[in-house]
């Protein structure tokens, strides 16, 4: 496969590389004994492979990013069941939207709460000095 790749782009000046596959090699548990560390090293090696696709899995998924996005997309034949899968993924996509949304709105949270305390601790101090400044004035009078 490294000879193919680099084969396959030498003397030309490639920036983006996809990758097509009749098989999602990385998913180890239905391939066992795939190599696919191996593939995925070539794959890196080669620096501008951005994606690759694999069939066969007959529904979309998609199985993240390491240094190349990984899909698998075939139509699924089994038309009922698709549906339900759809449902699941987007209550999956809702949960994981709220759960971001969550998380800024801590964010923000804990900034306005850091906020306060900076803006707190500068009425603390400005209340000391104004303080210490009273008591100098009047040590001064008494003179």
């Amino acid at each position: 496969m490294c000879r193919s790749l680099h084969g396959a782009t030498s003397g030309f000046r490639v920036l983006y590389v996809f990758v097509f596959l009749h098989h999602p090699r990385w998913l180890l548990d239905r391939y066992p004994g795939s190599d696919w560390e191996r593939v995925h090293g070539a794959l890196q090696d080669a620096g501008n492979v951005k994606a690759v696709f694999a069939g066969h899995i007959h529904r979309m998924r998609y199985d993240g990013t390491r240094d190349v996005r990984l899909r698998s997309s075939m139509p699924d034949v089994k038309f009922g069941k698709n549906k339900k899968r759809v449902e699941i993924q987007k209550a999956r996509t809702e949960q994981a939207l709220y759960q971001y949304e969550n998380t800024v709105l801590i964010a923000f949270r804990e900034v306005a709460d850091a906020l306060k305390e900076i803006e707190t601790y500068k009425e603390q101090i400005a209340s000391k000095v104004e303080e210490q400044t009273g008591r100098n004035q009047k040590s001064e009078g008494d003179m």
